[in-house]
């Protein structure tokens, strides 16, 4: 799962003041230009349905409904899946707060903790599965309208066959990193890479370099894109 940042609040360009959101959906552009079109939970790429996610239910917090702070972007089954949901903020990993970089590993398109973590991490990173129903298999009925882990299980091929080309010689790094940009699921391509440098670099580059693909992506890797605790991260 890809770490986020997405920055301070936006400026209003004619007055130079910070943005006051008089409902949330107006972040959402804004939000789009800071972090991409991608899902902070599944990772999917969003073309249509995106959504303003609210981090802390907006129901029993109304006084973050419309707060900067609270809001990530996500597709419509992650945001249907986590409902009106508060658990405790410690109880959970935070995309927005943690680095989730290694958090996650992906089996035929389910999500499961990563089992080299400690146990009391691999129950936060089982509760955030749970949230957002990541480790969810349509049933035929949902089989139309959840398409998630299908995408996920496609995306885990592509991205093996494209490890299985770069160790032969036949695809480079940068072409990778593009391929990552344009299929979505971060998470997937920078754990199918571990140990590959030349791609971790890449694909963990921060929103304040010369880039435009993976734009807000918090800057808490090392040289070679491995990960680095975030201030008040709870791995």
């Amino acid at each position: 799962m890809r770490p986020l940042d997405r920055g301070p609040v936006p400026v209003d360009q004619d007055t130079g003041s910070l943005l006051v959101f008089k409902h949330y959906k107006d972040a959402k552009i804004h939000l789009i230009n800071r972090m991409g079109k991608f899902c902070a939970y599944c990772e999917i790429r969003l073309t249509q349905l995106i959504e303003v996610e609210h981090i802390q239910s907006k129901l029993k917090f109304p006084h973050l409904k419309n707060e900067w702070s609270n809001f990530v972007l996500s597709c419509k089954q992650c945001n249907a899946a986590k409902l009106d949901e508060n658990p405790n903020p410690d109880d959970w990993l935070r995309p927005d707060r943690d680095n989730t970089s290694d958090a996650f590993r992906y089996r035929a398109g389910v999500v499961v903790p990563n089992s080299k973590l400690s146990p009391e991490i691999q129950a936060r990173a089982a509760r955030t599965i749970a949230l957002a129903g990541l480790a969810r298999i349509p049933t035929r009925e949902r089989l139309d309208i959840d398409f998630r882990w299908s995408d996920r299980r496609d995306c885990e091929a592509i991205a093996r066959k494209k490890l299985e080309e770069f160790h032969a010689g036949e695809v480079d790094a940068e072409t990778i990193a593009e391929l990552a940009f344009g299929y979505g699921f971060w998470g997937i391509w920078y754990i199918t890479f571990e140990g590959v440098p030349e791609v971790r670099r890449l694909l963990s580059r921060s929103q304040t370099e010369d880039t435009k693909q993976y734009q807000g992506t918090a800057a808490c890797f090392d040289e070679n894109g491995n990960p680095l605790p975030r201030p008040g991260d709870l791995l």
